[in-house]
């Protein structure tokens, strides 16, 4: 025979070996594959069953992964976490709008809850609800970002589940806490979806977010106060690199006092920002609502700002049919301050900040009339 015994002993040894890595990578690569985004031979990213599975990424840490328990399908396929952020003070608003919801078999939010109190009601009143306790990982994150109000913020989280008379160190916490919430979302690598507690859902508001932006807003109707009339109280980001970067910076901005809504509009306005305006016959502000138009027949979501306390939104929300819940449901010892401005309110979650890292179904009254006088059209800026 020709055969070389030596060769026939080498390939032996060699093939054990080589079966035994094979094997290893093949279960290694099925694993990961069943947990983390996995980028194909030529560059594409490859995802395992992405239209159900929430993205997850490599560094995605325990914050992350209980934010991406709420996590839906969003516009563009993208997921999406739809977020409110409060204190058990907004919890009126906050239920009446969590009920318009679910009257509408829309999705899940989250709630970013920033006092206990607030996950325990919304585990009686909205059981499928995800609440996050915020408050500790925001006044952390407070504490990197912006030094010079800490110790300010810090003194009032004791006082957090108080409802917040306008101008006041809490409720500037309260509004702004929105900021931290959206950079966290971002960063965990899905769209986000910012609404605050007093508003009202009567459809589903995906199908119009079209446009060439990555952010989606409500008009605020108020070229006197802010450049743009961008309503930081109802947004959509997309998860972008450019997006990630501005969400950072609403959070560092220069001067730590200045409010969200200003904070968005100045920065849009100084950076030339694009962005897509939602119309305010589909998307009515408050102003729309109180003075502008004749009928809300054509609104699919209604924001019930402009009005400064908490009393006053519930009473126009009762004369506009709007208001979806009973009195007793909540504790009013908790939440029902005349001079209460609550546009934004935040939750909260015990994880240090992380430094380095399908309901789309169209509504009806999708058209507008021309009879509405006051319609403002959406816009794209840039």
């Amino acid at each position: 025979s020709n055969m070389n015994p030596f060769r026939t002993r080498t390939k032996k040894q060699i093939a054990l070996p080589l079966v035994c890595f094979t094997v290893t990578l093949a279960c290694f690569l099925f694993l990961l594959s069943e947990t983390y985004t996995v980028r194909g031979m030529f560059g594409a990213v490859v995802h395992n069953d992405q239209r159900n599975q929430p993205k997850l990424k490599g560094n995605m840490n325990s914050f992350c992964r209980s934010v991406s328990t709420a996590s839906v399908m969003g516009i563009d396929g993208n997921r999406m976490i739809h977020a409110f952020i409060s204190n058990v003070g907004g919890m009126p608003l906050l239920h009446n709008s969590l009920t318009s919801m679910e009257m509408k078999s829309l999705w899940d939010p989250v709630v970013f809850g920033l006092d206990r109190k607030i996950c325990e009601d919304l585990k009686k009143l909205h059981p499928s609800v995800v609440c996050i306790l915020y408050i500790d990982r925001l006044i952390s994150q407070i504490q990197h970002d912006e030094p010079e109000v800490f110790e300010e913020y810090n003194t009032v989280k004791s006082s957090i589940e108080r409802s917040a008379v306008f101008g006041t160190v809490l409720h500037r916490l309260l509004i702004n806490a929105k900021l931290y919430m959206l950079r966290d979302i971002l960063s965990c690598g899905f769209d986000a979806f910012v609404t605050d507690t007093d508003i009202v859902f009567m459809g589903n508001p995906l199908p119009h977010f079209k446009g060439k932006s990555d952010i989606f807003t409500q008009n605020d109707t108020n070229i006197r106060e802010y450049k743009l009339e961008i309503n930081s109280g109802f947004m959509y980001w997309k998860d972008t690199p450019l997006n990630r970067n501005l969400s950072d910076a609403l959070v560092k901005y220069e001067d730590p006092s200045v409010f969200d809504q200003h904070r968005v509009n100045d920065l849009f306005y100084e950076r030339d920002i694009p962005f897509d305006m939602l119309d305010t016959v589909t998307f009515p502000n408050g102003w729309v609502m109180m003075w502008g138009m004749k009928n809300l027949d054509a609104a699919v979501v209604a924001h019930m700002n402009w009005l400064g306390n908490m009393e006053d939104k519930i009473g126009t929300l009762k004369q506009l049919d709007m208001w979806f819940v009973e009195d007793e449901d909540w504790d009013e010892s908790d939440s029902n301050d005349p001079q209460q401005q609550d546009q934004e309110q935040p939750p909260e979650y015990e994880v240090k900040p992380n430094q380095d890292d399908d309901p789309a179904e169209s509504n009806e009254g999708d058209e507008t009339s021309d009879e509405d006088s006051n319609e403002i059209d959406g816009r794209r800026h840039r």
